[in-house]
């Protein structure tokens, strides 16, 4: 069996070879058109946003500002295309537009989770696009379904990916916020120290010059010591809180901007 061989067997058949080819040609269009049912393609695209742009870093600097871009980096874009793919917004959608029902799937039978799965996948896809945004495109035999779903998806991944984000600022907030508490109990007890020093020693305090320094004043210089060492401490401690108070009322403001 050689080339040579195998024309002359394809000139002998051509009649007949060409007539199947049609025949199969006019019975798939004869389907197609009569008995698979139409599918209408939707699709919603997106532009990631930076997610740095609400840093409190950013947001209460304004040289820092000014120089970021609205747009995601490569960074969000992956992560809002993972998200995209993922395990949530599939079965986001598989719930939320019930389609167990809408694709006929047998739930009596094993495995019918992964039919579900892999039907659903067939009719969707979330890609990347040459503009490095995200296409996020569905197939339904109704258009109006296909619609709603590749918008109420887009929505979905929004709402995860911000949540991803805020979670770490939650975090954050958290930490300032055991850590003033802590402060100010720190700072009680300086106080009622101070203020124990200074009754049982009769210790005066007076704010002397334009700096308004402190003068302390008193007849045991020791305890005078000891009582300048503990309200310096006071004072550096209260500083401190002061700054993480203000950074945690700028994470908070970053936190409500990004939600």
């Amino acid at each position: 069996f050689n080339l040579g061989e195998a024309i002359r067997i394809f000139l002998k058949w051509k009649k007949h070879i060409v007539i199947v080819c049609v025949l199969a040609v006019v019975t798939s269009a004869i389907v197609t058109k009569f008995f698979m049912p139409d599918y209408y393609w939707s699709a919603s695209t997106f532009y990631t946003a930076n997610q740095g742009i609400s840093d409190r870093t950013i947001m209460f600097n304004t040289e820092k500002a000014a120089d970021v871009n609205y747009y995601g980096d490569k960074e969000d874009i992956n992560r809002a295309l993972t998200i995209s793919n993922s395990g949530p917004v599939i079965g986001y959608a598989i719930e939320k537009f019930n389609l167990v029902t809408r694709y006929e799937i047998d739930t009596n039978k094993k495995g019918w989770r992964s039919k579900l799965r892999k039907n659903f996948l067939e009719n969707y896809r979330a890609v990347k696009t040459e503009n490095n945004a995200i296409e996020v495109s569905v197939l339904d035999v109704d258009p109006k379904v296909a619609a709603d779903m590749a918008n109420d998806i887009v929505a979905k991944i929004d709402e995860i990916n911000r949540k991803h984000v805020n979670e770490n600022k939650e975090r954050q907030l958290t930490l300032f916020s055991e850590q003033i508490v802590q402060q100010q109990q720190q700072l009680q007890h300086y106080g009622d120290t101070l203020a124990t020093l200074g009754q049982r020693f009769n210790i005066k305090v007076t704010s002397s010059g334009a700096e308004g320094k402190n003068l302390v004043q008193g007849a045991d210089l020791k305890i005078v010591e000891i009582y300048k060492a503990l309200l310096s401490e006071q004072e550096n401690l209260m500083k401190e809180m002061n700054k993480r108070i203000s950074i945690k009322d700028q994470l908070e403001i970053a936190t409500k901007n990004n939600a």
